[in-house]
């Protein structure tokens, strides 16, 4: 679904909130552990405080802070000496308090932006005007009794990083651009995990629409919970088309919270938004200021890894590799660390000038057979959960550059050692995929496939050149021992020549 309106006539504002589960083994305030997988007996990991009951008081996750710091620091943040927590007032069912713990008048974080790509490859820059941390609610089950609604409190108190962006985008192709690079920053960096589909990462839109030059800005509507690049994509563009067909046929548009029906592919209305909601925000008088001392902020900023960007950049120039399998190794970092924990380990009298080819050898390895071999519901979701290590797929990558390996040969011998951890010159002779590279031994192959099919090396001779397929299949099954393919194939044409 593209962008359709007219941008000569038109201008749409769009503005992101994006929240960010965090990595940590515990709640934000509380020592209760956080659901490892979805299927959790629902209200099974709770503590006392996260259930609200009287005389609980909160203790802060460290961990929490530090990974919104970190998160800070990436996107160029001011980090502030000093925050707090406020009480969110709101009566929910997933919401035992009566309120949530968020950081509405003083964020940890200010400013910064995130550097991305726009859909027509001009490099753009998002500003941010906030990073805070807050609570996530429980879970309210509407679908598995008709007339109740079921509450799920495991997920109540999960840490989160809010990322409030300005409203400085325009088009939903650009938006997703830059949700796509924050995602994979976040993920990146192991602040969050990132996963969509359990709710782990969610984004709320708010948009409004005015004509082109109009410095007053339109009615905005926010758009929540959308779970998928996709359908941030799709429902803003139904948004902005609904507010200029509003717009042009001078029909009132008044703010709303709406939501996305990707079925119907259409938007409806949540519920009217005022102007301004009471929330009798009221600092929590049971959590003392969050002071980030100088010293705190040095040794996070030291331990800050790499940008992604500019690990495959480096990759890339360095090593001469295919930007698809720089960013590819590049999509987390743990992949990307066993890659150059292999590369650090290549044979020793390796010329400089074949260093570009072993590292796309050993780059084509990791990305198409070591990720092949991944299981996340076997709890192999990282290269490093194989059985394979570092300096075992490196000495595969040397087999496949010296052609004692094809790389047919090469991909089944990484998928054997992944998943058996065994010596992988020992898995060589026992699985026999050592190449026969030599010549007289091919050329004595080839003379006995030529001599057995005499009539279709006349036809190749008449002129009947796609036969040369034929013969390196002959040659290939009839060989005790597997054939460089590109030298049989060079014996061939010589031997068909004569």
């Amino acid at each position: 679904m593209m962008t359709t309106y007219d941008t000569t006539r038109w201008q749409a504002d769009i503005g992101l909130e994006i929240h960010c589960q965090l990595l940590t083994r515990t709640r934000l305030f509380s020592a209760g552990p956080l659901p490892a997988r979805t299927d959790q007996a629902p209200n099974s990991l709770l503590t006392p405080y996260d259930l609200g009951l009287p005389g609980t008081l909160p203790r802060l996750n460290d961990q929490a802070v530090d990974l919104a710091i970190r998160a800070g620091i990436a996107l160029g943040c001011e980090l502030q000496p000093w925050s707090r927590f406020d009480r969110k007032h709101y009566l929910y069912p997933d919401l035992p308090k009566g309120y949530q713990l968020t950081q509405q008048s003083h964020p940890i974080c200010r400013g910064g932006a995130l550097p991305f790509t726009r859909q027509d490859g001009s490099p753009a820059r998002l500003p941010l005007e906030r990073i805070h941390l807050e609570e996530d609610a429980g879970r309210s089950l509407h679908e598995r009794l008709p007339d109740h609604t079921l509450v799920d409190l495991n997920r109540a108190g999960t840490p989160l990083i809010e990322i409030v962006t300005a409203p400085a985008l325009h088009c939903p192709l650009d938006v997703e651009r830059a949700l796509r690079t924050l995602h994979r920053l976040l993920v990146w960096l192991e602040i969050g995990d990132g996963n969509l589909q359990e709710g782990s990462m969610r984004f709320d839109a708010n948009v409004s629409v005015r004509p082109a030059g109009d410095p007053a800005p339109g009615v905005r509507c926010e758009l929540k919970n959308l779970n998928s690049f996709r359908f941030v994509r799709e429902a803003l563009t139904l948004e902005i088309d609904r507010h200029i067909d509003a717009l042009q046929a001078g029909t009132p548009l008044t703010p709303q919270t709406r939501a996305y029906d990707p079925r119907r592919g259409q938007t409806f209305a949540l519920r009217a938004k005022e102007a301004s909601v009471d929330y009798r925000y009221l600092p929590d008088p049971d959590l003392p200021p969050l002071h980030l001392t100088p010293k705190r902020i040095a040794e996070l900023r030291a331990a800050h890894p790499e940008h992604p960007d500019a690990r495959e950049q480096r990759l890339a120039r360095t090593l001469e590799l295919s930007a698809d399998l720089a960013s590819t190794i590049c999509d987390s970092p743990s992949r990307a660390d066993f890659f150059e924990d292999a590369l650090a380990q290549r044979p020793p009298e390796l010329p400089d000038e074949r260093l570009p080819a072993f590292a796309t050898i050993l780059a084509n390895l990791l990305v198409q057979s070591l990720l092949a071999c991944l299981a996340p519901e076997r709890g192999l979701s990282r290269v490093r959960d194989l059985q394979i290590t570092p300096a075992q797929l490196t000495s595969i990558a040397a087999l496949q550059l010296h052609q004692t390996l094809s790389a047919t040969g090469a991909d089944t011998l990484a998928k054997e050692v992944a998943a058996t951890g065994h010596d992988p010159f020992a898995v060589v002779e026992r699985l026999g995929l050592r190449q026969c590279r030599d010549p007289e031994a091919l050329r004595a192959l080839v003379d006995r496939v030529l001599a057995s099919h005499p009539d279709q090396v006349q036809a190749y001779r008449d002129g009947k050149t796609k036969l040369l397929g034929f013969f390196v299949g002959q040659a290939m099954n009839a060989a005790p021992q597997k054939p460089d393919p590109q030298l049989l194939t060079t014996i061939l044409r010589e031997r068909l020549h004569d």
